[in-house]
């Protein structure tokens, strides 16, 4: 039980990050335009997100005593198989 709950945190984490990226992306390309809303709208979702993604780290790290480095590997691992 306690693999699927850690597989699921990593595929969760995954995810965060990928949209985190998605989003720095389009508030980083200087061709697209932005009203005031919509530019709000990504940076309220990307701080949220950021809030999610130290979540999850953090838990990974306490619940199954992992540094950084090995989370970062773990994700490159997840990578590569999807």
């Amino acid at each position: 039980m306690e693999l699927k709950e850690r597989d699921s945190l990593f595929l969760q984490l995954k995810k965060v990050r990928q949209r985190m990226e998605q989003i720095s992306g389009l508030l980083l390309n200087k061709k697209k335009k932005f009203s005031t809303g919509e530019f709000d709208k990504l940076m309220n979702e990307h701080t949220n997100l950021s809030i999610r993604e130290q979540h999850l780290h953090g838990h990974l790290q306490k619940t199954y005593e992992l540094s950084d480095k090995q989370i970062n590997n773990e994700l490159k691992m997840i990578q590569l198989l999807f």
